[in-house]
């Protein structure tokens, strides 16, 4: 900890020490912070809120333990983190499909100009968020789709 942490330091060691009813005198605070020097105020804090929630010793911990109270919580996770594997983004297949057909006329058409870009990709866009409501209410076939980003795609690029 540096010196410039020390009035937080007095706060969370005041905390700990009013949880488990002892005083907080100069000569405590002291010992405290020499003993935990290395530790950092962030890591002193969990160590405090460990100790004072319902996993923590009965009686306020002396510095050595206040060091072992950190081993055993440094590498702990939430349960929910441990046990759900990181899950990827979901893909989205209409912008996926828009995309191809972008693509498709761009080469077709030997490339754009950044305005016209611009304006191709904001009304494959608009068609899409247009045709995913759609599609929740009747069946879209991909070449009646396909067709009409295509011709809209000319329109705009003519």
């Amino acid at each position: 900890m540096l010196l410039a942490d020390r009035a937080q330091f007095d706060s969370q060691l005041g905390a700990l020490c009013a949880g488990f009813n002892v005083p907080m005198t100069e000569l405590r605070s002291e010992a405290y912070w020499r003993g935990l020097e290395r530790m950092q105020l962030s890591q002193f804090a969990r160590v405090v809120s460990h100790a004072l929630g319902e996993d923590g010793p009965e009686r306020i911990p002396l510095v050595p333990q206040c060091w072992a109270i950190w081993k055993q919580i440094r590498h702990r996770r939430a349960p929910s983190q441990e046990s759900a594997p990181p899950q990827a983004p979901p893909f989205d297949h209409f912008h996926g499909f828009g995309q191809r057909c972008l693509l498709r006329f761009l080469r077709q058409a030997g490339g754009v100009d950044d305005g016209t870009l611009g304006r191709l990709v904001a009304e494959k866009n608009r068609l899409l968020g247009q045709y995913r409501l759609i599609a929740t209410e009747e069946e879209i076939t991909a070449d009646e789709l396909r067709e009409r980003l295509l011709v809209s795609f000319a329109r705009i690029a003519a």
